[in-house]
């Protein structure tokens, strides 16, 4: 005998009813009665009688139902628990400066719905902290700025997004359709904070180009480096995806003309730590909304 008997059985009982049994399972009332005879078979015993109101359970059938239904309820509750089992935990997500803003809180919201058993902690941090709690196994999981080069932390690219300048329009550079890193020799910079990567991945850029840079201003706060440019103190980092919402008057986005210069994020865990079940859902969800968010931006083109 199988779960699916005893359930056949259960709804039968309950409904007193062949026909509406048969409904409720989809099945024909011929095909339920051979299932209730093969039961009564196994069982050397008669479950349900007919009379002209339909059928009658007999005291064995009272018995049989006394013991299965518990039986029957534990057993659904159990395989709900078990399927829930890895992911009923607090997961803890570090993001480098900006990234959630790219992917926006509808992301977050997102995940929580469909994750609903996850109790997700999550905070925006710089590079070389998030660096820090990954390797002291206090964060699961990161999406951070690479390069990242430290075996210790295992990683998978997330996106790769064009790093532009903010420029005032009052500045000669601004009428300029992209710029080298020649450019920029003598300028006054704002740049993310030194404790992200992507700080580095500028500097070092500007010094294979020969450019000593001028970093004035630092920020994790890409708005304001969009500010500086605008009050025309310096010329601003900001990323593409991001760097039109701003809108600051008297500013303009001009790209790098070398599109290998971008801001390359990628997902982190401890490489001591495979990721759990509820790390390993959240990587996949990352991916799905990305996806979709490229979906929805070929639909707008």
């Amino acid at each position: 005998m199988t779960i699916g008997d005893i359930e056949t059985f259960l709804v039968v009982y309950d409904s007193r009813s062949l026909s509406q049994a048969s409904k409720e399972l989809f099945i024909s009332p011929q095909g339920l009665a051979k299932a209730i005879q093969r039961m009564e078979k196994e069982l050397s015993v008669v479950l349900f009688k007919r009379n002209n109101q339909g059928i009658v359970a007999t005291s064995e059938a009272d018995l049989f139902y006394r013991r299965m239904r518990p039986l029957l309820d534990s057993y659904n509750d159990t395989v709900d628990e078990m399927q829930n089992l890895g992911l009923s935990s607090v997961l803890r997500v570090r993001f480098t400066s900006g990234i959630l803003s790219f992917l926006s809180l509808d992301f977050l919201t997102s995940f929580n719905e469909q994750y609903p058993n996850v109790d997700l902690l999550f905070d925006e941090s710089p590079d070389s902290l998030i660096k820090q709690k990954l390797l002291a196994h206090e964060c699961d999981l990161a999406i951070m700025s690479g390069p990242i080069k430290d075996d210790r932390i295992s990683t998978s690219i997330f996106e790769r997004i064009p790093i532009v300048a903010v420029v005032n329009e009052a500045n000669p550079l601004a009428s300029k359709a992209s710029l080298s890193f020649s450019d920029l020799e003598g300028e006054k910079l704002a740049l993310i904070s030194h404790r992200s990567n992507t700080y580095r991945q500028f500097v070092r850029r500007l010094q294979a180009s020969g450019v000593k840079p001028a970093i004035i201003y630092e920020s994790d706060q890409l708005q304001f480096n969009h500010q500086r440019a605008s009050m025309n103190n310096c010329i601003g980092q900001s990323f593409l995806s991001e760097a039109n919402s701003f809108n600051y008057p008297g500013t303009v986005i001009v790209p790098f003309d070398d599109p290998s210069f971008t801001w390359n994020t990628y997902v982190c865990w401890n490489s001591d730590s495979p990721l759990n079940e509820a790390a390993m859902a959240f990587k996949n969800f990352a991916y799905s909304w990305l996806e979709g968010m490229g979906n929805e931006l070929k639909m707008k083109m």
